[in-house]
C-alpha cells in the first residue's frame, strides 16, 4: 500500500476491498435468484461476481505501483536539476525544496517534501529520508537518499552530488531506452 502511493491505510484498504466483495456477492446472488438460466451459469455468474473485486483490486493495486514508480524514475533527474539550480541560487536543501514543491507537486517532490515535514517534526533525518527510500522503493530513490546521506555525512556539497546523481539517472534512462528500442523489432 505504501509503494502505490494511495492516502489509506492497510487495514482501510482491506475494508474496502472486503466491502466490494460482499457487495459483489450480494449482486451475484439478485443475478442468481432473478436470472432464469440453467443453475451451472448462475453459480458461475456468482462466482465470477465474487472474485471480480479481489482480482480487481489486485491489478489495481499492482498497476498503481508500477505507474508510481515509473513516474518516480522518470521525474527523478529532472527534480535533481531543479534543486542544484535552487543551490546555486543561495537556498539550502531544505527550503528548495519546499519552495520546488510549492510549484510542482509531482511525486518526487512530494515524498521529499514529506520527508522535509518529518525532519521539521523531530524525526532525525537519516530516518525520515530511508523511510522515504522504502517507500517509494525505486532504485534511482534508494541511490539518491544514499548520496545525500553521505555528503551530509562526509560534509561534501550536495550540489555536486545532485549534479553526478542527475547525470548519471539520465545516462541510466538513455541506456534503459536504448535497449528497449532494441527489442522492439523483435516483439514486432
Amino acid at each position: 500500500i505504501k509503494a502505490s502511493g494511495l492516502p489509506v491505510t492497510l487495514q482501510e484498504y482491506n475494508f474496502i476491498k472486503s466491502m466490494l466483495t460482499l457487495l459483489f456477492l450480494v449482486g451475484g446472488i439478485v443475478v442468481f435468484l432473478l436470472v432464469p438460466i440453467d443453475i451451472t451459469y448462475r453459480l458461475l455468474i456468482m462466482m465470477v461476481m465474487a472474485n471480480i473485486p479481489v482480482l480487481g483490486s489486485s491489478f489495481f493495486l499492482r498497476s498503481r505501483v508500477k505507474a508510481r514508480k515509473e513516474s518516480i524514475s522518470h521525474d527523478l533527474p529532472d527534480v535533481m536539476d531543479v534543486l542544484v539550480v535552487s543551490l546555486e541560487a543561495g537556498l539550502g536543501l531544505d527550503s528548495a525544496i519546499v519552495r520546488q514543491y510549492a510549484k510542482n507537486k509531482n511525486i518526487v517532490l512530494t515524498e521529499l517534501n514529506n520527508a522535509i515535514r518529518e525532519v521539521q517534526m523531530g524525526v532525525p533525518r537519516r530516518t525520515a529520508l530511508k523511510e522515504m527510500a522504502d517507500r517509494c522503493d525505486v532504485k534511482e530513490m534508494t541511490v539518491f537518499v544514499t548520496a545525500l546521506l553521505q555528503a551530509d555525512q562526509l560534509g561534501t556539497s550536495v550540489k555536486s552530488v545532485l549534479q553526478v546523481q542527475s547525470e548519471r539517472l539520465r545516462i541510466e534512462r538513455k541506456q534503459s531506452i536504448q535497449a528497449k528500442a532494441a527489442k522492439a523489432p523483435i516483439k514486432i
